[in-house]
Parts: structure tokens; sequence; C-alpha cells
């Protein structure tokens, strides 16, 4: 009888774990606070992509043969570009961000351009991002042999069993709808420094070389192949810059992109002078010999990138900090970073022989309560919101997030979509890895002439729930509304240009006013009774002068109150 007792105890507890470990997929909150857009994400382990609106409903996929490799994104003419995986090449096609093939599909889901970046000796991996000219900068390894490594002054202690991976980032011209041609290229093989070996090329003193890579440098006890596996990249076209991260290095890096090939693999030429070598590195100083373990502020970080004009912070760096090996505990964290960047596009050097680059630390940071409830050791990415908020894509837990700057989550979603497809509410899901999702606003250039339907849940069986999109909206004329309040034109060039719609249904007390995205008010622009009906107000006698960026027009009457987001485009 004891037995039997024990036994059904065990079953209990098993079957109470597993209940446990069931987590709510689809929506999970949608506040006023979130920014209203459609959101990108192509599920890690399936070969279709979504968008779906706040209330976590698909408005639009794109269907293709192959599981990404790995982000995403949607192109202002309406097209969906993304990077894949056909799992053909035994070298490469296994390992972690692997990918070896770009695609670029038109808003109906037609197959427009198709191009393999595959090998023996290169392969696609992670990233891939459209230029404003069309061409496509792409992230490739880079294999390089063993008397190539030792020549380059590698110790051979640290040449793997299968071979040693550098990276590249190549720049390719979509020809047709299935060619292309290498029109750019930057190899991180050009740029090295060793002080192993004054026989070989590339001796210096690495402390004395911050603008290029010690060849030996690592954070791993054990010896890998892909020893500094790129994952992200992004460009800067009013600076005519790069930027990378690499994991394993746990660096971001900038680039100049103005050079020809000769002279990215060199240490002259391009708008800033410096070839390709560096022109600012941050996370990892020991990585270059001016500092220890103590000073490393990133750990396998993810998806750098240039905030938006438009968004507050616009021209700082934002980072996701996966926290992998952090040494006071496993936690990832959002970073932002205000760069030594200069109008031109140059970077402030280190102060002297032994400083690391600026910044010192970050201007912003996003830390959850308590800190190890949030943690992704890898993939993962995030972005900066023209409401000020920021969007967070835990990727290993397929969760995707919206905090506002002082940390409340508005917004949740957890990808419903497994190795097997959409997956029922209720169950587990297999497969929820997702590398990275892309908020866009209801304004963005690929939405223009488009039909964007209310969509359904992606999940099977979804709970029921009364989730309705608070934040913005476009009516037929392109201006934009909330309610009953509406704004045109929006965005404006001038403020003064700017008029306000809105009904009352009986004479009360007004109150408009003028905010940032941090929520601080700007002015206010109107307080006095109005007569119910329609009411127009004109902000023509504006007599301040608004930078352009996000704002958002608060009206409040009575019990009510409404907002709207402001555009200012100069």
């Amino acid at each position: 009888m004891k037995v039997l007792s024990n036994l059904a105890l065990w079953v209990l507890c098993t079957f109470v774990l597993h209940a446990q470990q069931v987590q709510p997929i689809g929506l999970i909150r949608n506040t006023a606070q979130s920014f209203n857009g459609y959101t990108l994400f192509a599920p890690a382990d399936y070969t279709t992509t979504y968008l779906i609106d706040n209330c976590g409903r698909a408005v639009k996929t794109w269907q293709s043969q192959y599981v990404p490799g790995q982000s995403a994104y949607l192109l202002e003419d309406g097209s969906l570009f993304r990077t894949a995986n056909p799992r053909t090449n035994r070298t490469f096609s296994n390992t972690g961000g692997a990918g070896g093939r770009v695609e670029r599909y038109d808003w109906n889901g037609a197959l427009q351009w198709g191009y393999d970046w595959s090998g023996t000796t290169f392969y696609q991996h992670h990233d891939a991002v459209v230029l404003p000219n069309g061409n496509v900068l792409l992230l490739s390894w880079d294999t390089r042999t063993r008397e190539e490594a030792v020549a380059a002054g590698r110790k051979t202690s640290l040449y793997p069993m299968n071979g040693l991976w550098s990276d590249k980032i190549v720049e390719l011209k979509p020809i047709g709808k299935d060619s292309a041609v290498v029109v750019w290229e930057w190899r991180v093989w050009d740029h090295l420094v060793q002080d192993n070996d004054a026989s070989k090329a590339n001796f210096g003193v690495v402390a004395e070389r911050p603008e290029r890579l010690d060849v030996n440098f690592t954070n791993k006890t054990a010896v890998v192949s892909d020893w500094i596996h790129f994952n992200g990249l992004a460009y800067n076209a009013e600076l005519d810059q790069i930027i990378v991260s690499s994991r394993e290095l746990s660096e971001i890096y900038i680039i100049d992109h103005s050079t020809t090939t000769a002279e990215a693999a060199s240490s002259k030429g391009g708008r800033q002078g410096k070839g390709g070598d560096f022109l600012w590195r941050w996370g990892n100083p020991a990585a270059y010999k001016r500092g220890t373990s103590t000073d490393r502020k990133l750990f396998g970080q993810h998806n750098p990138q240039w905030i938006a004009k438009g968004s507050p912070g616009a021209g700082n760096v934002l980072v996701f900090n996966n926290g992998d090996e952090r040494p006071d505990g496993n936690y990832s964290t959002i970073e932002e970073l205000q760069t030594p960047v200069s109008a031109n596009g140059s970077y402030a050097a280190p102060a002297s022989s032994n400083a690391t680059f600026l910044p010192v630390g970050s201007v912003w940071t996003y830390k959850a309560s308590p800190a190890t409830s949030f943690f992704a050791n890898r993939i993962s990415g995030t972005q900066r919101l023209p409401n000020g908020n920021t969007l967070i894509c835990e990727g290993t837990k397929g969760s995707f997030f919206e905090v506002t700057p002082t940390g409340a989550n508005v917004w949740q979603y957890r990808n419903p979509v497994g190795t097997a497809g959409p997956t029922a509410q209720g169950s587990s899901v297999s497969g929820q890895n997702v590398f990275r999702c892309v908020r866009y606003a209801p304004d963005y250039a690929a939405f223009q002439g488009k039909t964007l339907p209310v969509g359904a849940p992606i999940e099977l069986n979804p709970t029921a729930n009364m989730c309705t999109i608070t934040g913005i909206t476009e009516n037929a004329t392109g201006s934009i509304h909330d309610g009953m309040m509406r704004v045109a034109p929006n965005p404006a060039s001038d403020a003064s240009s700017i008029t306000v719609y809105f009904s009352l249904s009986h004479p009360q007390r007004v109150n408009l006013a003028l905010y940032d995205m941090l929520g601080r008010q700007v002015l206010v622009l109107l307080d006095t009774e109005m007569a119910g009906g329609e009411n127009t107000v004109s902000l023509s006698a504006l007599n301040t002068s608004l930078s352009s960026g996000a704002y958002r027009l608060h009206l409040k009457y009575g019990a009510e109150s409404q907002s709207v987001l402001l555009r200012i485009v100069r």
C-alpha cells in the first residue's frame, strides 16, 4: 500500500511539473502604453514568416521552402527579405546561425530573387541586410588552412582539428532572379595583429593596435573553429558605416563601408582614411590588452544597431547583451551606448596608450527584476520604438515583450509556432526559438496602398480575449487618428501646419498638451471650454520650433482622454 502511495505521488508530481512547463502562447499582454504596429518574426525551425498586429493576429504570412538562416526584414516596397538554410552544406549547415541563402519575396509571396552563398570555404550565416541601393550585405564564414593560420601568427595550439573559420562581410548586387555579383568585400583576416611570433605576419604590440584584431585572443578554454562568430550586422546610411557583433569575443565593431574592396583590405582610404581597420570597438578591452576580465561589459551579445531617426536615442547604439558567462550570474540586459562619434563620422580614440574605447558605460539599461528572470544565452534581439519603448526578443523562449523607459512591461507575446507548425493553446511547443523580431509602424512605407486584414491568432484553439488596438491606426487619407481624434498632416514638416480634429458629446473643458516620448510635457496647447459636436483646433499659432522626432498629442475632456502619435520630420 505504501509503494502504491509513493507511486501515485510520483505520478502526481510528474504531472504537475509537466503542467508548470506549459507556458501560455500567443498574446499575453497588450496595453494602451504599447507602441501600436506590426511585428515580423520567422520561427527558427519553420518555413513561414509571420506579420502580426498588437493583438497577436496574423495579418500577413510568407512561405519559403527553407527554415530561416536567421534574420528577416520587411522592406519599404512591401517585399520580405530573409536569410534561409537549405541544410545541404555538410561543412556548415548544422552550425549555430547557419544560413547559406538569401531570398526576397514580393508582398503577395512570389519569390523575386534567391541566391545561394554556400561553398566549402565560405557560407552565409546569421544576418544580411538590404542597402538603400538594393545591394545586399551579408555575413560569411571564411575558412583558413593551418598553413595560413600559422603564417598569420596564430598559435599552433589554437588551431582546431576541424579547421579555422574567420569571418567576412560581402556586398552582393542581385542580378535577375537567381544571380549576383560581389561588388565589395571586407575580411577580418586583413586586419590582424599578434605578439606571438616576430617572424610571422601581423607582428606588433597588441595594446598599441586596437584598430586590429588579436589573432590569438579567445574567451574560451576550448579551441573552436568558429572563433569569432559574427552574429549580427547593421548599416548606417548617413555615416556609410557597418556595425558588427562577435559573440565569441564579446565585442562589437564599427567599420567604414565607403572604401573600395582594395582599401577595405588595407589601413588607408575611405571617408575616414583608415581603410578597413576598426573605427571603434566596445565590450571587452581584454581583447586588445587594455583591460582584464573585470572590464568586460558584453557577454555573447547580439543584434547591435543604430537607433533610427525619429526614436528617442537616435544615433545611439542598442544591443542585446545575452549575459552568457557573466561573472555575477546568468541574466540578459539591453544596453544603449552613446558612441564617441563626431559629425563627420570619426570616433574619438582612447585618451592614452592604456585607455579603452568610450563610453565607460551605458546611457540606458534594461534589467529585469529579479535579473535572472530574463536570460537568453544565445540568439535574441532588441529595437527602440518611436514612442520611446523598447521591443525585446528573448529568442530562446520565443518571447517578445515591450518595456517602457522605466522598465514596465506593456506588451508581451509568445511564439506559438514550433517545428511542426502552429501549436494549440495549452500544449507544449517544441522548437519555439526566434532569432529576432522587428516592429513596423502603421505608417511604414511598406503598408501604403496595402490592405491589412484583421486576421486570426496563429495558435490553434486560442484563448478568447477582449484585445483591441489601443494605439494609432491609419485612415484612407493617410492621416493618423485614434478613436474620435484625428491629426493632419501627420507626419508634418512644420508644426504650425497641423490641425487637430475631435468630437465632444456636449460642451466641456478641454485640455490639449504635447509630450515627448519619455512622457515629459513639452507645452500646453489648449485649456478652455469647447462646444459640443465636431471641433477643429489649428496649431498655426504655435510659435515654438519642434525638432524632428516623435511626440504625443494628449487630449483630455472630463473623465475621457485620447492621444495620438505625432511625427515631426524636417
